[in-house]
């Protein structure tokens, strides 16, 4: 039986280049929506939606707060694949240009900071992906 990945490596690419602005974005949200690590979030009414739409201000605020909740879940599970599965990269140099490109650097600006070419900045990061996507 074969496992599903969670993310194809296209997915991994876009995932390492969104990553510093996902972590800022998750943290706005969790600000906006009042959530503690420790604390879930409650589901806010038992009543059924139906198709029409919100009926009232306060509907329309729950319905809005829910799809930032689920655009929130979707963003952290990125996230946490990234987290998870960086215990893959061993080499120090592919450590580091994992480090940087986290922290949002563009890879012309990691090349120049380790005084390597763009070419060999690339070429790391494509053998980084591949390592995330085992």
């Amino acid at each position: 039986m074969t496992k599903t990945k969670p993310f194809s490596r296209h997915e991994i690419y876009g995932i390492l280049r969104d990553y510093h602005w996902l972590v800022r974005e998750i943290s706005r949200i969790k600000s906006d929506l009042n959530i503690t690590e420790s604390v879930g979030v409650a589901s806010y009414s038992d009543e059924p939606r139906g198709n029409s739409g919100p009926s009232n201000p306060v509907q329309a605020e729950v319905e809005r707060r829910d799809k930032k909740y689920d655009r929130m879940a979707k963003y952290l599970a990125r996230v946490d694949y990234i987290n998870r599965q960086s215990k893959n990269i061993t080499d120090e140099r592919e450590k580091v240009i994992l480090d940087c490109i986290l922290d949002g650097m563009k890879m012309s600006a990691i090349a120049d900071h380790l005084n390597i070419s763009r070419h060999t900045a690339n070429q790391i990061r494509d053998i980084i992906v591949v390592k995330l996507d085992e």
